[in-house]
């Protein structure tokens, strides 16, 4: 309470003993209560008082106040703070009034001192604090979160990157005087004066209660390093200290997916059931599956991909049944992927249903046709962006490897030199096998963690999320030698002249016109080595042509040439290397016309050389006849011929994928063919598939109500048929009722 001295008691020493006020005041058991004078000149004086539970206008001071000294003591009229003691009373100027709820009223107020009076008038005073708190205190911290768990999304199912500060609850007695929690951020940066400070502003965050157990932080970037920073507002205006968290890093959707679990199979004849747990992270995107035909090569990344993208609310998808390691692995809306694979071993030994019916290897060679892809060393992997011509002096060569600091191109191409051609067009699967690294170059020994973790001196093993690898196929139903080597002149429609140059027809087909492997022709002059001319019978027609070429001594030199009729004559020369190298030259029909299409390598450049030129693997693709390239998955395919190239690519400069082995296996699925009760009449009878088989399949005749010695003589066993005698005894002909089954594989589409 409060109120005004209205006479004072004194004892016979004339001390005072007890004091009386123009207010009832209340005391209650188990509390020391005080009183606070205001004494006349301006200043305050304190006393103890004697409990006296109940409710009065006097109290007694203990000890009594001595007058006759010459400390000052209360006199009637001064004012009084009457309350517990502990517990402050200051002077302060009232700033505001707000009103609250039931005609209460919130009063706030600043220290008093009279020179705010006549502020205006001189230097503003110092802030003076007269209470007594502990500043030295924070607020302290139960985490700070921020990876999917936090992640929330719009409307547009996009991410939204929050940080969760959870504060461990403080107690009243810490929390009395706090006023709010102040909270600050900043990205982490190293100072542009001192590299050890970091002089960025601080975002101040909207203050928050000094009760809150937890607060959420928007607006921040994915995978940066933040400082974070929170502390105590008194409500005298007093800070605290703060208690600060460096470099956080706000995961938001950058960490990688869980891991998938319990991943198995079903297996029911020729298709495989696979299962597995679900990953119940925010912000999975969907799930990768692998496979590897080496039943003993457990490495994720040696394996092809066999289906690249299965839906994340899916637990179960269908393959087919094959015998190897299947792996999987979750990936998140950042493509992200788990840290470990999931996988298992096939426990299919052999699989009756699967043929093979063609199977090409591009390895160890890597001779087929390049694009920003290189082999080195039996090894596939992504070209330099700079060549020894590019280095001044060679001492900035990192690597041999990679050249200079520019490193790796980002995405490169080998196709491959063998094309698949089924000569018919049948449903097939294809079945990619691959073995296959990523390589960082250019890292120091100071990198190197020790020699026993190193693969090998040159390189160390990358992350496979900084590079990939894919099989890719394109395909077509048109017959082979409209589109696939051998080049077979004739069958194509063309005509080739080869001139007195030819000195070596050892590669050339009987009929001198299909070019097999390679060709050999002596420049002696000017003269055609090789002339070939065709129709093109469709509006707009691509044609593209892929050869090799190299010369007995460098700088030969030749003209190609690949238009249409009426079309430019777009002859380029060529300088020949004396090794194997690819060229490849693309035309397109003019709209509205079709006509004659010439391709032709000849020594019409103006210069007189002598040499021997080597030509080798030509192909001509009409570009038309093919499906966009795309990746081989484990989907059916109807097609006839393939072509398959491998892609690579890397997001770092320095890192390339290493492909070591690379193969293609076409297969086909059994079938089964068959007729019933068929008479044969007293002769030869012939069978003919309604639907030829990819190869002789195996063939059983069954006659019916046959005599004793009675027999069946099956001849002409073949893809499309078979012819089938029925005889007696004697061995003459016969008519029998009889039934057959074909099983094979291969099924001729139309």
């Amino acid at each position: 309470g409060y109120g005004r001295v209205l006479s004072l008691t004194t004892d016979s020493s004339g001390d005072i003993t007890h004091v009386t006020v123009d207010e009832e005041l209340t005391m209650q058991a188990g509390i020391t209560y005080g009183i606070r004078f205001r004494l006349s000149d301006g200043t305050t004086l304190q006393s103890s008082l004697v409990l006296d539970i109940g409710t009065s206008d006097t109290v007694e001071l203990v000890p009594p106040l001595p007058t006759d000294s010459a400390d000052d003591y209360p006199e009637v009229g001064d004012l009084i703070m009457f309350g517990e003691t502990e517990k402050e009373t200051i002077l302060l100027l009232i700033k505001e009034i707000v009103p609250t709820q039931n005609m209460g009223a919130n009063i706030i107020g600043v220290n008093y001192n009279p020179a705010v009076y006549t502020a205006d008038t001189g230097t503003i005073p110092a802030h003076i604090v007269n209470l007594a708190v502990d500043a030295g205190l924070s607020p302290t911290y139960e985490a700070i979160i921020s990876d999917e768990d936090v992640l929330m999304y719009d409307a547009s199912g996009t991410p939204i990157v929050r940080v969760l500060i959870k504060f461990n609850q403080a107690s009243d007695t810490v929390l009395y005087d706090v006023e709010y929690i102040e909270v600050q951020y900043r990205l982490s940066a190293p100072s542009t004066a001192d590299p050890g400070m970091n002089d960025d502003p601080w975002t101040m965050d909207p203050r928050i209660e000094k009760s809150a157990q937890e607060l959420w932080l928007i607006g921040l970037q994915e995978g940066e390093l933040y400082d974070l920073r929170t502390r105590y507002i008194y409500r005298s205006g007093l800070a605290g200290l703060w208690n600060e968290i460096s470099e956080h890093l706000v995961v938001g959707s950058t960490s990688n997916p869980s891991d998938v679990t319990n991943f198995s199979q079903n297996v029911a004849e020729s298709l495989a059931t696979l299962s597995w747990n679900a990953v119940n992270d925010v912000d999975l995107s969907h799930y990768e599956i692998r496979y590897n035909g080496d039943r003993t090569n457990l490495d994720w990344d040696d394996a092809a991909i066999l289906v690249e993208k299965v839906a994340g609310n899916a637990t179960t998808t269908i393959v087919s049944a094959l015998s190897g390691v299947y792996f999987i692995k979750a990936v998140d809306l950042g493509g992200r992927k788990s840290d470990n694979e999931a996988y298992f071993v096939s426990g299919v030994q052999e699989l009756s249903w699967l043929n093979v019916v063609e199977s090409i290897s591009a390895h160890p060679d890597f001779d087929g046709y390049h694009e920003d892809t290189a082999q080195l060393a039996g090894v596939l992997k992504l070209n330099g962006e700079d060549t020894l011509a590019d280095v001044d002096p060679l001492s900035e060569v990192d690597a041999m490897a990679m050249g200079t600091g520019t490193g790796f191109k980002s995405l490169g191409y080998y196709n491959f030199k063998e094309l698949v051609d089924l000569q018919e067009v049948y449903v097939s699967k294809l079945r990619p096998t691959i073995a296959v690294v990523g390589q960082a170059y250019n890292n120091t020994i100071y990198d190197w963690p020790d020699l026993f973790s190193l693969p090998n001196i040159y390189a160390n093993l990358a992350p496979s999320s900084a590079w990939g690898t894919k099989v890719e196929t394109r395909h077509s139903e048109y017959v082979a030698n409209r589109c696939l080597q051998p080049m077979d002149l004739t069958a194509l429609g063309w005509s080739a002249e080869r001139g007195s140059s030819v000195v070596s027809d050892v590669a050339l087909g009987p009929d001198q016109s299909t070019l097999y492997d390679e060709v050999i022709f002596d420049i002696v002059g000017v003269s055609d080595i090789l002339y070939a001319t065709g129709e093109s019978n469709r509006d707009g027609e691509t044609i593209k042509v892929r050869w090799r070429m190299k010369a007995d001594a460098s700088g030969s030199s030749i003209r190609e040439f690949l238009y249409a009729e009426g079309g430019p004559n777009n002859g380029v020369d060529i300088n020949i290397t004396t090794e194997w190298e690819w060229y490849e030259k693309e035309v397109t029909i003019a709209s509205g016309e079709t006509g004659e299409i010439i391709f032709a390598l000849n020594n019409d450049t103006g210069s007189d050389m002598v040499g021997i030129i080597y030509v080798g693997d030509v192909y001509i693709f009409f570009e038309d006849d093919w499906s966009t390239w795309a990746e081989v998955t484990s989907a059916d395919y109807r097609a006839r011929s393939f072509q398959f190239r491998q892609k690579l690519t890397s997001s770092v400069f320095n890192i390339t994928p290493h492909i070591t082995v690379l193969s293609i296996d076409v297969d086909m699925p059994d079938r089964v063919a068959g007729e019933d009760a068929i008479t044969s009449g007293a002769g030869a009878y012939v069978v003919t598939f309604v639907v030829p088989f990819n190869n002789t399949p195996a063939i059983v005749v069954t006659g019916r109500n046959m005599a004793t010695g009675d027999y069946a003589e099956v001849t002409n066993q073949s893809r499309t048929g078979f012819t089938v005698t029925f005889k007696d005894s004697g061995g003459v002909a016969k008519s029998i009722v009889f039934d057959w089954v074909a099983k094979g594989y291969g099924h001729v589409q139309t």
